[in-house]
């Protein structure tokens, strides 16, 4: 079996689909990448059973693993939009959605300060810092004032001297944090930890 490119196994892929779904799919694509899978296409002959299998065998373990393209998501939409209507109309629509770590966050703003506070005196000082700086300043200080002097010079510095948060961190921190809310608020005899 010859080593297969990129361009090879997308235009595999597109002629396995058929006319009507691999038309589709073009429709789609910006005329530098068609003329590319074009050329492609042209070009390839006698492909074998062999290569058909192994390039949808890749596609179906790529897609199906997680590994493959990451589809949804904020990415994902920002990139659509922006092919679609441009960079500038894709901002102004994107403005209205927010971050992933921002939509997980709004739970959090209509909690109560002391509870919240409560929630976070168990966590480290640099993950209550990454959590107040997401939030209201108002919201935030109410939370801070909850802290032991000490732990609240802490906080304040690592506000103060954060860089940037490693994507997926937010997430991660704020669903935590959503599950211990929940616990908090269920009712007798319902908390239970997994």
């Amino acid at each position: 079996m010859r080593k297969l490119t990129g361009a090879d196994k997308t235009a595999i892929l597109l002629m396995t689909l058929g006319e009507d779904l691999a038309s589709e799919v073009l429709k789609h694509l910006d005329p530098k990448e068609i003329r590319k899978i074009s050329g492609t296409i042209a070009k390839l002959s006698d492909i074998s059973q062999e290569e058909v299998d192994s390039v949808l065998g890749e596609f179906a373990e790529q897609a199906g693993a997680g590994g493959g393209p990451k589809l949804g998501g904020r990415d994902y939409l920002q990139r659509v939009l922006t092919r679609a209507l441009g960079q500038e109309k894709a901002a102004k629509v994107m403005e209205g959605f927010p971050a992933a770590e921002e939509a997980g966050l709004e739970e959090l703003k209509w909690t109560e300060p002391k509870a919240l506070a409560d929630l976070l005196l168990a966590e480290h000082p640099q993950t209550v810092a990454l959590i107040l700086t997401h939030l209201d300043s108002t919201q935030g200080s109410q939370i801070l004032s909850q802290f032991p002097e000490a732990l609240r010079a802490d906080i304040v510095l690592r506000m103060a001297t954060l860089e940037e948060i490693p994507q997926g961190i937010m997430k991660e921190i704020t669903e935590a944090l959503q599950g211990e809310l929940k616990l908090v608020s269920a009712p007798p005899g319902k908390k239970s930890r997994g």
